[in-house]
């Protein structure tokens, strides 16, 4: 090693020291050689030690010291290896113990035959000085391979009086201070672990949770770290947040971590090829997340590429393999070279901080996932348009968004509660706000309860939310899971029921209807075995995007289905079974376990069944009674099967509401794609984030009415501009024709198509999110006498150039043949350049590319605007869309509406008075064109 400063005084370099009970006992050696290193040199003295230990021959490795302290360091260094030499100055020989020394350990194995390293920092016998070791240029596949290690507290301000040395330079095990068994522990490799941690243990491992502390075996594999073909950094004094901040230039290794200062709370990437980016207790065995910045994007790249760094163009996090942009976290764009930091916090919370004002840019506790910790908000926040949800994983393996959303819901002051919903609709609720204890949530209410959790409760005119904080719990976190339930993580039962069924209202359960053939006695329970092959039959959905409750929902709505459980290891997917409901317990562990329902001895038999016996009931009665009573009889028929129509009507619209949400076309509000924007897919927005989007639907922000609803301007959390259309229940547009315009637009993309960001269904009501055009629609401007000066002849005719490209990608150039059927003026929008946009896709219909025409029963779409063989046999082709295409031109030349038409004594519509013109009959006698 070449040293530039002098050679450290033989006072320090002599001293003799016992390690105690650690396992090395290095000896000093002269005449040394290694790689180069570089030393930082202050012209101070030091009175500090550091050690290296060469386990085997170093070959071309590169260390790299740099000093942060404003003193001269004098690394002591020794090995196992004569071979091993330093150049620049010689070290005396002699033992060098360790009383209360930082150092650091190196095993270096780059031979023919190996190349793995092992190294570590250790403050097992103390601690005297903050040091950082960081491997360069190597690659390794398994966590915390090549990660960095060491510790930058400085734990001579914080020490235990009784472990500080006279001078205060040095921090002492407990070991080292007072010599007794309790604190001596030694523990080897080759017997069980007998050594239990102290409070000076955890003092030291909450300061320095990366380093050493050899309380016990555990901690000695945990804190040795691997890497191969590596050169190594080793920074005295480096800065207290190296281990939880990212810098511009920086970087986070896909088999690296963040910790936060106090070693609370971990950051890293995790699963399969370290797909995910998430964070989790430090102390946490089971590593649950509390935080996942990309639930339903999976990073795709070689395992072990990908990095997490500040973007030097836009100051943006963003997930990079080299130099391609795989994800981008935040949407920030402070421009090149931007002074901001990445600093995950004692509290969980992962911030986006610009340096130059302190101002937080972006913040992981604003775009929750499943998990609320202390500090966090539920709700919203009406100024900024920020909502607060929780969204559950698919399943416990897969953190894809699930069904189930939690939310804040205060309707009025005195009305506040926490609201889970199944795929958008009400499902449970915990009572509203009385006392600050939840009716609904019993271990809230249980004996201490109060004293475990702070609850807060905000309502003002400008947030509204919910949090806690003060738990005495070791792991706080309130968890949704995946089959709907909010659990503590160390509570062993559910704080919300195990299913909610529509008819169980008195446990916080949103009453429903429920299918007739089910009653209120009916309820799964788990068992293990199997039913009897001979009277049931099972059916898998391999469906991926069905969770575990979905499977719930199609089998309690099944009147046939008698048991069902998940598909896949993973918990998505399903097993129904139907027939007759005869299982066979096997209580050993080699069955498989499913969720039978437990029926009315009186309603055992299935739906058809059931339905047979009421039939012979009935004519029975026919039979026996007088004439009187067979006419209330009818009357009863009459009504139920009406309530059977409607029954029957329910369970379909069910159905079809689980296969809109859980649809491929469906992806969580906060997905990202790998270019950093929104992506194309179809998002399901909660009611709460759209109410504080439009400010409750406020007066101000109605953009509009027509006779299918309202529609409102709002704003997002994430400052996006968009328009919500309100279908009234009046609407004519049905569930069908909702779900028609959702997917089929979602899989039209054209710059003259309007685009639909995604939906929020809200108990009866069904609203569609669309991309915001501050110009409205073509109606606003070619019919009002103000406006309509504004549309010149040449932006006239870019409009109609405009629309005809949208039809020619319909008709001809899309995946599929599209025939609008409701092509007219308020369903052209306009955005801020005038160009227009084709929407309102609900009536539109899908055609093979070789079909010329096809005929319906139910014609639909606006007269005046319909061609005449649609309007009157029902034929429609895209020559229906062409004579729609021809009055909207007409009607935007004119500056007339075709329907309000009239022309001196003759009753013509606009299209029979063009006709008229076209042939001369008027000679100039004609409109005034505008």
């Amino acid at each position: 090693m070449n040293f530039s400063n002098h050679p450290p005084p033989t006072s320090v370099i002599n001293q003799k020291r016992k390690f105690g009970s650690h396992h090395h006992h290095p000896k000093a050696k002269a005449a040394m050689t290694s790689s180069q290193v570089h030393v930082a040199v202050v012209s101070q003295t030091l009175s500090f030690l550091f050690f290296l230990f060469f386990c085997k021959g170093a070959f071309g490795v590169t260390f790299t010291i740099v000093n942060d302290c404003g003193f001269t360091i004098w690394p002591v260094i020794n090995s196992y290896r004569p071979f091993i030499n330093e150049t620049g100055f010689e070290l005396a020989k002699g033992d060098y113990g360790s009383n209360g020394t930082t150092f650091t350990d190196f095993s270096i194995n780059q031979t023919q035959t190996h190349s793995q390293d092992f190294y570590d920092v250790s403050i097992s016998e103390g601690y005297n000085l903050p040091i950082l070791v960081e491997a360069t240029s190597g690659s390794g596949s398994g966590l915390s391979s090549c990660a960095k290690t060491g510790c930058v507290e400085d734990l001579n301000k914080q020490c235990p009086k009784e472990l500080s040395s006279a001078d205060g330079k040095v921090c002492m095990s407990a070991c080292l201070a007072f010599g007794s068994p309790e604190y001596c522990c030694g523990d080897s490799f080759s017997s069980p672990s007998s050594c239990k941690p102290t409070a000076y243990d955890q003092f030291f491992r909450s300061a320095c949770p990366r380093s050493e502390i050899y309380t016990t075996r555990s901690d000695r594999k945990s804190s040795i770290y691997t890497c191969n073909g590596a050169n190594y950094t080793i920074r005295f004094c480096a800065a207290a947040d190296s281990f939880s901040t990212i810098k511009l230039g920086g970087q986070l290794k896909s088999t690296d971590q963040l910790v936060s200062v106090r070693g609370n709370f971990t950051l890293g990437f995790f699963g399969e090829d370290y797909s995910y980016l998430g964070i989790w207790y430090t102390s946490d065995v089971l590593s649950t997340k509390v935080w996942v910045a990309n639930p339903n994007a999976p990073i795709i790249s070689t395992p072990g590429t990908h990095t997490l760094s500040i973007s030097a163009k836009t100051g943006d996090l963003v997930i990079s393999a080299g130099s391609k942009t795989l994800m981008r976290i935040t949407d920030v764009k402070l421009g090149p070279n931007a002074n901001v930091t990445a600093t995950l916090e004692d509290n969980g919370n992962f911030r986006l901080i610009n340096q130059v004002d302190k101002r937080v840019l972006w913040q992981s506790f604003d775009h929750p996932t499943n998990v609320l910790l202390p500090g966090m908000k539920l709700g919203y926040d009406m100024t900024a348009g920020q909502n607060w949800t929780l969204t559950s994983w698919l399943s416990n393996e897969n953190p894809e968004s699930g069904p189930f959303t939690l939310s804040w819901e205060p309707t009025q002051k005195g009305s506040q509660r926490l609201m889970i919903r199944r795929r958008g609709r009400p499902y449970w609720t915990s009572g509203n706000l009385n006392n600050k204890i939840f009716q609904y949530m019993f271990a809230l209410n249980g004996p201490g309860s109060q004293s475990m959790y702070n609850l807060t409760f905000v309502y003002n005119n400008k947030e509204r939310y919910f949090s806690y904080d003060g738990s005495t719990s070791v792991l706080p976190m309130w968890i949704l899971t995946p089959n709907g339930h909010i659990r503590d993580i160390n509570n062993a039962t559910a704080w919300s029921p195990e299913f909610c069924y529509g008819y169980d209202t008195g446990n916080g359960c949103v009453e429903s209807s429920f299918p007739k053939c089910r009653t209120e006695n009916d309820n799964f329970s788990k068992k293990n075995g199997d039913f009897a092959q001979d009277m049931t039959k099972s059916v898998t959905d391999g469906n991926s995007s069905l969770s575990f409750n979905d499977c719930f929902v199609k089998c309690w709505n099944d009147c046939k289905c008698v048991g069902f459980n998940s598909n896949t290891t993973n918990g998505t997917g399903c097993v129904i079974w139907t027939g007759i409901n005869r299982f066979l317990v096997n209580p050993l562990d080699n069955s498989t376990s499913k969720y039978v329902i437990s029926q009315n001895p009186d309603n055992r038999s299935t739906g058809n069944n059931t339905q047979k016996s009421k039939n012979w009931i009935w004519i029975s009665i026919t039979v026996s009674i007088p004439l009187v009573f067979l006419c209330f009889g009818a009357l009863w028929y009459i009504k139920k099967r009406k309530h059977r129509q409607k029954e029957i009507e329910r369970r379909e619209r069910d159905e079809y509401f689980v296969e809109l949400t859980t649809s491929e076309s469906f992806k969580d509000v906060h997905r990202l794609e790998p270019d950093g924007v929104k992506g194309n897919d179809l998002l399901l927005f909660s009611f709460s984030s759209i109410m504080a989007a439009t400010n409750d639907f406020s007066v101000e922000n109605k953009l509009g009415q027509g006779g299918f609803g309202l529609v409102y301007k709002g704003k997002l959390s994430d400052g996006r501009e968009i328009a919500i259309k309100r279908l009234s229940r009046t609407s004519k547009q049905g569930l069908v024709e909702f779900k028609n315009e959702l997917v089929l637009i979602a899989k039209l993309q054209h710059t003259n198509l309007v685009r639909v960001l995604g939906c929020c269904i809200h108990g009866e009501e069904k609203m569609l999110i669309y991309e915001y055009m501050p110009n409205k629609s073509l109606d606003f401007f070619v019919f009002d006498e103000n406006r309509k000066p504004e549309l010149d002849w040449p932006k006239r005719f870019i409009i109609i150039e405009g629309i005809a490209q949208g039809l020619l990608y319909l008709h001809k150039y899309s995946r599929m043949k599209v025939i609008h059927r409701d092509l007219k003026a308020n369903n052209i929008l306009l955005d801020e350049r005038m160009n227009p946009k084709i929407s309102d896709f609900g009536m539109a219909r899908i055609c093979e590319q070789n079909e010329t025409e096809a005929m319906t029963n139910r014609v639909v779409g606006t007269y005046g605007y319909m061609s005449p063989e649609y309007a009157m046999r029902g034929i429609f082709s895209v020559k229906s869309d062409i004579f729609s295409f021809g009055v909207l031109i007409l009607e935007i030349i004119s500056g007339r509406r075709n329907s309000s038409f009239v022309h001196l004594d003759e009753t013509y519509n606009l299209i029979g008075y063009a006709w008229v013109l076209w042939h001369g009959c008027y000679g100039n006698k004609g409109i005034h064109w505008n």
